[in-house]
């Protein structure tokens, strides 16, 4: 089932079109420097239990990850940094909200299109900040595919294959003829396998998670993570931020 909560009239929906743009990396956007203290403000903020979220998975109970939410000057720290590596990004005014993520498991299909149905969406990103094991390929794959509410796709075929016609008419772009290549399954998920789990998707970017680089995108973009047991990924942790046209 998909949930319709927070979905958006369509004269707002065409208003947030209006800013749309495809996907992209930024890359060297964030120097050595700037990242390592990044870190360190992600070390601070994990360090304030107050701060901190835990997600868990609800068949065996391991952790997904955590979340940590700047408070206080490092929030205004880090918020400055965004909003000047943004400027020639985003057009003003728009509002801001950010959360490091440190993930032990990959993040399914969603998109981050807020439970808000007169919410004005925008643009969203990710600045990696580490990989675990160091150096190793894991990636953010944002789909062509949008939908104006937040939605959780189900990542079980025969879950997927019970879905009604209303509630996937709410996916934009999402065609049966659409196909993933061998090589796409492969390299991103756990290969042929998988191949009806993304029927009816198109890859608008696969994010490689390499430091100082910035993936950019819409909220609408339906996206999730690459594969971590196939490719012997640990974790990875990064500073994940959305905004809104104020």
């Amino acid at each position: 089932m998909i949930s319709l909560s927070g979905a958006k009239p369509s004269q707002l929906i065409q208003k947030i079109q209006q800013h749309e743009s495809a996907p992209q990396t930024l890359s060297a956007l964030y120097s050595p420097d700037e990242i390592e203290q990044l870190k360190q403000w992600a070390v601070a903020s994990y360090e304030n239990s107050d701060h901190t979220q835990q997600k868990l998975l609800k068949k065996n109970g391991k952790p997904l990850g955590n979340m940590a939410h700047p408070q206080g000057e490092v929030k205004e720290a880090i918020e400055k940094l965004l909003r000047a590596k943004l400027k020639d990004k985003l057009e003003e005014p728009y509002g801001l909200a950010f959360t490091f993520h440190r993930n032990y498991f990959p993040y399914g299909t969603h998109t981050d299109s807020g439970y808000d149905p007169d919410e004005y969406i925008y643009k969203q990103g990710i600045i990696p900040l580490e990989v675990d094991p160091d150096g190793a390929e894991v990636y953010t794959v944002i789909f062509q595919q949008k939908a104006y509410h937040s939605v959780s796709y189900p990542g079980k075929v025969e879950t997927i294959a019970s879905l009604k016609p209303e509630e996937l008419e709410h996916i934009h772009g999402l065609d049966n003829n659409n196909d993933l290549s061998d090589e796409e399954l492969s390299r991103y998920f756990q290969g042929p396998s998988d191949r009806e789990r993304f029927k009816g998707f198109e890859i608008a970017l696969p994010f490689r998670w390499q430091k100082g680089n910035m993936a950019l995108w819409d909220r609408a973009h339906l996206h999730c993570s690459s594969d971590f047991s196939n490719h012997s990924i640990n974790g990875k942790m990064g500073l994940m931020w959305i905004s809104w046209r104020i």
